[in-house]
């Protein structure tokens, strides 16, 4: 990442407040109003492993920052159809692949699918892997901006 880019999405967290993408990510993805109200009250890491256990329960999970595309696949194919499952697991990746750079490739195997798939940066050393309906995307990028983890080599 260059270096104006890098500062043009720091400053970008920064101004938006380090949790506010992750109230309106949980929205998007339904949390109920009970997570909600919570999140908002929460700390940054607080705010996020709400999320997380949502997610976990609903549409992906984490994936560390060093995990083999596989276990990337997996965490992701329990929230897709067995066939757009079998086009992620099917898909021959070097295990230097990084998260951030397999999610990439499963979202371009999925283009006609009702589903994306997205990896969003986290306040740790994970990734967050998730399931996205196709028709929210514009609106999902919009909102994680400055958080969708990017897939530079």
């Amino acid at each position: 990442m260059s270096i104006p880019a890098w500062f043009a999405r720091s400053v970008g967290r920064v101004r938006e407040g380090t949790k506010a993408h992750l109230v309106k990510t949980a929205e998007l993805v339904n949390c109920s109003n009970d997570v909600l109200h919570a999140m908002r009250g929460a700390t940054d890491e607080e705010c996020e492993a709400l999320l997380v256990d949502h997610i976990s329960q609903t549409c992906g999970g984490t994936a560390d920052w060093k995990e083999h595309p596989h276990g990337v696949a997996e965490t992701l194919a329990a929230f897709l159809s067995a066939e757009e499952a079998d086009l992620i697991r099917h898909l021959a990746l070097d295990e230097r692949t990084k998260p951030a750079q397999a999610v990439q490739r499963f979202d371009a195997l999925l283009t006609h699918s009702p589903k994306g798939v997205r990896a969003l940066e986290s306040f740790g050393d994970f990734y967050i892997v998730l399931v996205v309906p196709r028709p929210l995307l514009p609106r999902f990028d919009e909102v994680n901006k400055h958080w969708i983890a990017l897939a530079e080599a």
